[in-house]
């Protein structure tokens, strides 16, 4: 059996920084637009940082046992994703 124990740690590497990224895009698109601190531009990163950390939390449900529990992290997912995914979109599209 080999071990994934390198490919679980680069994984997670790989995630955090995606999630840092995007945490950090979501703060300055939103600082630019809003031009203070703002409980908008706080918001931003927050709902970068939860929608990254949803797919983890069903994961750890659906393993202690909560089916359901674990079903609806997943069907929240899909929105909480679609807002990420858009909110993306719409800084490369200002940014051209």
């Amino acid at each position: 059996m080999p071990d994934y124990n390198f490919h679980r740690a680069a994984a997670t590497v790989i995630g955090l920084t995606c999630a840092g990224l995007g945490c950090y895009g979501a703060f300055e698109f939103a600082h630019r637009l809003e031009g203070t601190l703002t409980y908008l531009v706080v918001a931003s990163p927050v709902v970068a940082l939860t929608a990254a950390l949803i797919q983890p939390l069903a994961d750890a449900t659906w393993r202690a046992g909560g089916r359901l529990k674990a079903v609806l992290w997943w069907a929240v997912l899909v929105p909480a994703a679609a807002v990420v995914f858009y909110s993306a979109a719409e800084r490369v599209r200002r940014s051209q």
